[in-house]
């Protein structure tokens, strides 16, 4: 019988839908918090933008680590030229969505503190976290989709012959 363990790809494909998921799920109590001027459910959404931001330093770990093991042949099979394309792209890409998420967490942290005594700065900060979380999204929707086409070929742009 093989024995089976989770390597840094493993878990770095476990923990990046965290983003993506929990942001949206994060700004649902948030919205409706604000609308209903309740501040128990927008402080839930609040801690949930914290807590997404939270897995944020081990997504990138485990994604860093799973890019030494693609280039150093610990990871088999070897990627092909467009997934060694794609791999690149996918970590521009979550250099730039990593401060975005940060950022709306910063927010979100600011937003609980004046939730305690500052109403209506905790409303505008509470929206900012929704643009944020909005902006984070996007951005990890992007990211998402670009380290899909690293293994996937069904996720990889149809390539059409030109006839002639």
């Amino acid at each position: 019988m093989d024995s089976f363990y989770f390597t840094p790809a493993h878990l770095h494909l476990a923990l990046n839908h965290i983003p993506i998921i929990g942001l949206v799920v994060a700004t649902f109590p948030i919205l409706v918090g604000i609308m209903t001027r309740c501040r128990a459910t927008i402080a839930s959404g609040l801690l949930a933008t914290i807590l997404c931001a939270s897995a944020m330093p081990s997504i990138m770990q485990t994604g860093h680590q799973a890019v030494v093991d693609f280039k150093t042949g610990v990871s088999t099979p070897p990627l092909d030229a467009v997934g060694k394309n794609a791999l690149s792209l996918h970590a521009r890409r979550a250099k730039k969505t990593t401060p975005v998420l940060y950022a709306s967490a910063l927010l979100a942290l600011l937003a609980l503190f004046a939730l305690i005594k500052f109403s209506q700065a905790a409303r505008l900060l509470s929206i900012g976290v929704m643009l944020g979380n909005t902006a984070a999204i996007l951005l990890a929707i992007s990211t998402a989709e670009a380290g899909g086409q690293i293994r996937h070929l069904e996720f990889r742009p149809i390539e059409t012959e030109k006839v002639i």
